[in-house]
């Protein structure tokens, strides 16, 4: 991620070579996002800072939206059990694949 070096936020300095995001929860990832917005509505931030936090919330945004996208899938194998509910491995590719 180009993005994550250039914005030089601490994830994105542990993120190391690869330019990955590093595993992040997704409370956290919440937990991080609000504060963040609550930054920006505050405007008290000059405008570089503020473009640094809105490029980390956007990350977050994207993080959190594949957790939820995960788990929703999860929760549709175990829902798809013919009336008897049984956890077994998720395979994304076996999802995209029906």
């Amino acid at each position: 991620m180009a993005a994550c070096f250039r914005a030089r936020t601490p994830a994105c300095r542990q993120a190391g070579s690869e330019g990955k995001m590093p595993e992040i929860k997704f409370e956290e990832a919440l937990k991080k996002l609000e504060k963040i917005v609550s930054d920006l509505e505050s405007g008290k931030f000059p405008l570089e800072e503020s473009l640094k936090k809105y490029e980390e919330g956007v990350r977050l945004v994207s993080s959190c939206s594949k957790i939820l996208e995960t788990a929703q899938k999860k929760v549709e194998v175990l829902a798809k059990k013919e009336g008897a509910f049984e956890l077994k491995a998720f395979d994304e590719e076996e999802l995209e694949e029906k």
